[in-house]
C-alpha cells in the first residue's frame, strides 16, 4: 500500500502542488519549487516509516528503532495534508489515519487517556527492550494534535469523528497534575509520576491550552497562570528564555499565535525574536565553529557526534552541530533566512546531508561528523511549517476545534496587534 501511495504522489505535477497560498507574499517561484520539493520529501518518511496496520510511526528511519508517539500524531497532519494537496487520494489517507484512530481508540495501552512514549513499531506494544517507556504527557499531546487535525481534515466523516472524540474525551488532565496546578512530565507503573515537571517555558503551550479546553477532565484555569515565564536577551533580540529552538516552534505548528496572545507574552513575537537571536548567535560564534555563519545556523533538540542532545542558543549547549530541521520549523517566523538556510545547506552538503526524505538530522563540520538518521519529528516539524507558511493550512484547521478554541478562552487570550513587518 505505501509504494502504491509513494508512486501516486510522486507523479502528480507541481501545478496541484502549490495549493492555495496564504503566507507567500515572500516567496519567489523558485523558493515555491524548493520548499514544495522539501515539504514532498518530508511527507516520503511518513510513507516509508508508517506501519499501515496500526498508523504507527517509527521514531527514526532504521529498522530496529520503535514508533514515537509524537512522530505518529505529526504522520497524522502529514497524511491530511498530502490528501489536501492530492498527492494522495482521500482514501489512501483515510486507510493510514483510520489504522491509526481504531489502534489508539482500542488496542493501545493507556493510563487515564495518556499513552507511552515509545511503543514496539510492529505490536504496538509499550517499548520496553532498552528503556521502560513512559507515559508521556507532552508526547500524548502531539499525538492529540494529529487526532485533533484530522477531525477537522475530515469533518464530515463521521467514524472518524467518533474515534477522535473517544481517544481524547479520555485524557485525564488533571491525574496527570498530581495534585498541583502544573503538569508532570510524565508516569511510569514502576515509579509513578516523575519528578520533573511543565512548570517553565518550553514547547507546552499547546498541551496546556488543549487541556484546559478538555471537555472532559479539564485543567483548572489557574494551571496557564501557574508555569514561569522568564525572559532573556541577546544582540537587541528579546525572548522568552528557552535554548533549543523547537521549542519556540511546536506549540506554533498547531496554534496561530500571529492572532493572539495573552497578558504575558506575545508569543509570535517573542518566537521570531528567539529565531533571529539563535542565528545570530551561530554568526557571532561562526570564528570558533566551522559550522556556523549567517547561512548555516540552527540549533536545537538533534542527533550530535556524542548522541542526541539539547542544543541552543546559549553558552554550554552548544558544540558546534547544526539541525536542518530548526531552521524549517522556523519558516513562518522569518522566511527569508530560513529559505536562505535551507537552500546553503541544500546546495553545499547535498552529498552528505541529503537522503531518501530530505535533510538528514544534523551535522558538526568541526568533528567531521554527519548524522546518517532521519527523525520523524524532525520532518514533522519541516513538513507542517512549510505548509502553514505556504498556505496556513494546519493553523487553520486547528483555529475550528472547540477544544482549542475553549482553551484559549480560559487562558484569556485576546487579539495581537501585529508588529511592523520587518524589512
Amino acid at each position: 500500500m505505501t509504494r502504491r501511495v509513494f508512486l501516486h504522489y510522486l507523479t502528480v505535477g507541481v501545478a496541484n502542488m502549490i495549493g492555495s497560498a496564504g503566507n507567500t507574499r515572500c516567496l519567489s517561484y523558485t523558493d515555491g519549487e524548493f520548499l514544495d520539493e522539501l515539504e514532498r520529501s518530508a511527507f516520503h518518511y511518513f510513507v516509508e516509516q508508517t506501519n499501515p496496520r496500526n498508523g504507527l510511526v517509527r521514531d527514526r528511519d532504521r529498522p530496529d528503532a520503535p514508533a514515537s508517539i509524537a512522530a505518529t500524531g505529526f504522520g497524522l497532519v502529514a497524511w491530511s495534508i498530502a490528501a489536501a494537496r492530492k498527492w494522495v487520494s482521500a482514501d489512501a489517507a483515510l486507510d493510514v489515519i483510520l489504522a491509526a484512530l481504531r489502534f489508539f481508540a482500542h488496542e493501545a495501552e493507556q493510563v487515564h487517556g495518556f499513552f507511552y512514549h515509545f511503543l514496539d513499531f510492529r505490536t504496538g506494544e509499550r517499548y520496553q527492550e532498552k528503556w521502560k517507556s513512559e507515559l508521556s504527557s507532552v508526547d500524548t499531546a502531539w499525538l492529540l494534535a494529529g487526532v485533533l487535525v484530522v477531525k477537522e481534515a475530515f469533518s464530515s466523516h463521521p467514524q472518524i469523528q467518533k474515534l477522535a472524540k473517544q481517544i481524547e474525551e479520555r485524557v485525564d488532565w488533571r491525574w496527570m497534575c498530581d495534585g498541583q496546578l502544573t503538569l508532570t512530565m510524565g508516569w511510569t507503573p514502576e515509579e509513578g509520576f516523575l519528578p520533573a515537571r511543565w512548570d517553565k517555558y518550553a514547547e507546552h503551550m499547546f498541551m496546556y491550552l488543549i487541556g484546559l479546553g478538555s471537555p472532559t477532565f479539564s485543567l483548572p484555569k489557574e494551571s496557564w497562570d501557574a508555569w514561569e515565564r522568564n525572559w532573556t536577551e541577546y544582540k537587541g533580540y528579546r525572548y522568552l528564555d528557552c535554548p533549543p529552538l523547537f521549542t519556540h516552534q511546536y506549540s506554533h505548528a498547531f496554534v496561530d499565535f500571529r492572532k493572539w496572545r495573552d497578558r504575558y507574552a506575545d508569543y509570535w513575537e517573542s518566537a521570531v525574536q528567539a529565531t533571529l537571536a539563535n542565528r545570530q548567535f551561530c554568526i557571532d560564534h561562526a570564528d570558533r565553529f566551522k559550522s556556523y555563519g549567517s547561512n548555516s545556523w540552527g540549533l536545537t533538540a538533534c542527533d550530535g557526534p556524542d548522541g542526541y542532545r539539547a542544543y541552543g542558543a546559549k553558552e554550554g549547549w552548544h558544540d558546534g552541530t547544526v539541525a536542518p530541521c530548526a531552521a524549517a520549523g522556523s519558516l513562518p517566523f522569518a522566511p527569508q533566512e530560513c529559505i536562505a538556510a535551507l537552500r546553503f545547506f541544500r546546495e553545499r552538503f547535498s552529498k552528505r546531508l541529503w537522503g531518501r526524505y530530505g535533510f538528514r538530522d544534523a551535522f558538526n563540520l568541526d568533528r567531521n561528523w554527519w548524522a546518517t538518521d532521519t527523525l520523524g519529528i524532525d520532518q514533522g516539524i519541516t513538513l507542517i511549517m512549510i505548509e502553514n507558511l505556504r498556505s496556513g493550512r494546519v493553523w487553520r484547521w486547528m483555529a475550528s476545534d472547540s477544544t482549542l478554541q475553549r482553551g484559549l478562552k480560559r487562558a484569556h487570550f485576546f487579539s495581537r496587534t501585529p508588529h511592523a513587518n520587518r524589512a
